[in-house]
């Protein structure tokens, strides 16, 4: 059976509660009632012949530098087979001049030069 890795990263949207929506009848693998949390069940339904592994690293409140600082440990150290980065929205609302927002792409673009040495392929 093949074995796949996907890997959510992002702000409070790819998060969505993981931490913190448990009780009774839900049991997602902490990946939370969001957009991961939905995927992950279509995927599973879908494609019963893969072994899936999914991992929800969201983090509320996160930004594209935060995301960045914690990349080696959240990302690269997780060999994930697919990548699914949902992340701005804290970035955008954090703005107070447009020094912040290029100074953000920058970094994006780093993380994104990043990615491909280590052998993936953003989307």
């Amino acid at each position: 059976m093949k074995k796949i890795t996907v890997l959510f990263q992002g702000d409070s949207v790819t998060d969505c509660g993981r931490n913190n929506c448990g009780g009774e009848g839900f049991d997602n693998m902490g990946l939370g009632p969001g957009y991961p949390g939905m995927i992950a069940a279509r995927l599973a339904c879908d494609r019963p012949d893969i072994e899936w592994n999914f991992i929800n690293r969201g983090i509320s409140g996160n930004r594209i530098v935060d995301l960045y600082a914690r990349w080696k440990a959240d990302c690269i150290n997780l060999s994930p087979d697919i990548l699914s980065i949902l992340i701005g929205v804290n970035d955008t609302w954090h703005l107070c001049n447009c020094r912040i927002f290029f100074s953000s792409a920058a970094v994006l673009s780093d993380a994104v030069m990043a990615f491909s040495q280590v052998g993936l392929l953003p989307i």
